[in-house]
């Protein structure tokens, strides 16, 4: 692992665990075991940091979905594919995901929010061929893609990065990070995404 990698790994462990304010670049170096001015070097600043971690999150479940479609010629099977790639993505870095989009919620800094939301609204470009390709087969129906993309992610979104509290009171299920409760909830919230996803898009017989 060279240089990079390694301030890229410190990083996205440190902004888990306290969040962007919390996360200092000293501290940063410090745990990298390098000085402030190679982080300097290699991002420019904290927020294109952050920024490069968000394109590299992102861009696995990109390639990901190019794959799904390469491999599952039947759109059914891309689509339950496709929410179980999410689900697991969210769901094994939930303090990370939350940072993210607290950071695109708050508008705090307006540069690096327009940043994120151009790297997730390429994901959302490819989204919506998998959604297109099986209403232009004729599998699924004429539906509105933009708000379907929207209910899909923000159903996920949701209960991954707002309060985990009231969800576990709402779901009767504990979220945390006992693996067998996250296992219980991967399970559940993928049968119930596919069952949402396939009554909505699937032609009535």
């Amino acid at each position: 692992m060279n240089r990079r990698e390694v301030l890229l790994e410190k990083a996205e462990a440190l902004f888990s665990e306290h969040g962007f304010e919390g996360t200092s670049i000293r501290t940063l170096a410090q745990e990298a075991g390098t000085n402030v001015a190679m982080i300097s070097y290699y991002f420019g600043s904290k927020e294109k940091l952050f920024a490069t971690l968000v394109e590299i999150r992102a861009g696995v479940i990109r390639e990901r979905i190019k794959e799904l479609l390469e491999k599952f010629p039947d759109p059914e099977l891309r689509l339950e594919e496709l929410v179980k790639l999410y689900v697991d993505r969210f769901l094994s870095q939930p303090k990370f995901h939350r940072i993210l989009y607290r950071e695109v919620s708050l508008n705090r800094r307006p540069e690096l929010q327009s940043a994120i939301a151009d790297v997730l609204m390429r994901n959302v470009s490819e989204l919506r061929k998998v959604l297109q390709d099986g209403i232009e087969q004729g599998r699924f129906r004429e539906v509105d893609i933009d708000l379907t993309i929207v209910t899909f992610v923000g159903s996920i979104t949701q209960l991954v990065t707002a309060s985990p509290q009231m969800h576990q009171r709402m779901l009767g299920q504990k979220i945390g990070e006992d693996i067998s409760e996250i296992q219980k909830l991967r399970n559940r919230l993928v049968n119930h995404l596919s069952s949402l996803l396939k009554a909505h898009l699937l032609p009535v017989s």
